[in-house]
């Protein structure tokens, strides 16, 4: 009984061990390897999210559900928010369809919230502006006003003007529903 622990407290061990061998043997050209060297998977949640507007065109929503769940595992192997932006997305177009938007917003608002995780973890002052217009559409406020002071914070590091232009912009289109939500928003990114 006693060997048999031994054994599982190694497995967790062995399992992180043996994929961090397979990623160091990639090629440094192959999708696995990207960003610096670093694993990702590469753009192929791309197709899946094609797979899904076809399904959808074709009006199979089971389909679509099938793809979509072949894209969220796509996207576990990239690090790019564009990733999880078009996977919020893609459940949103599959909860129209299907006729079940709360459900599908549910999964939309998962995949946006790694979005921003992965923006900011990036610096990416647009992907962060991103996941705040997706959450401001699906009338999420007080998440949006969140993101977009992640944003702010983003752009005054980086020092980049362009970055400011986006936020004015963003401000500009947004900016009535933002200033009702600012207020009473609980700093929870910070």
């Amino acid at each position: 009984m006693q060997r048999t622990n031994r054994v599982l407290a190694f497995s967790p061990i062995l399992g992180i061990a043996a994929i961090l061998l397979v990623a160091a043997m990639a090629p440094q050209g192959s999708p696995l390897r990207r960003h610096g060297g670093e694993l990702d998977g590469g753009d192929g949640w791309v197709v899946h999210i094609q797979t899904v507007d076809r399904a959808l065109n074709q009006g199979d929503v089971l389909a679509a559900e099938t793809a979509w769940q072949e894209a969220r595992r796509g996207t576990l192997m990239t690090r790019h928010w564009e990733a999880m932006l078009g996977l919020g997305d893609a459940a949103r177009r599959i909860g129209q369809r299907g006729g079940f938007p709360g459900k599908a917003a549910a999964k939309a608002r998962t995949a946006y919230l790694a979005a921003l995780f992965r923006a900011r973890e990036l610096g990416s002052v647009d992907g962060t502006l991103r996941a705040a217009e997706a959450f401001a559409s699906l009338g999420d406020w007080e998440v949006a006003s969140q993101f977009l002071r992640v944003a702010e914070e983003l752009a005054d590091h980086a020092q980049d003007p362009q970055a400011r232009k986006h936020l004015r912009a963003f401000r500009d289109r947004w900016g009535t529903e933002l200033g009702m939500a600012a207020s009473p928003a609980i700093n929870f990114l910070r």
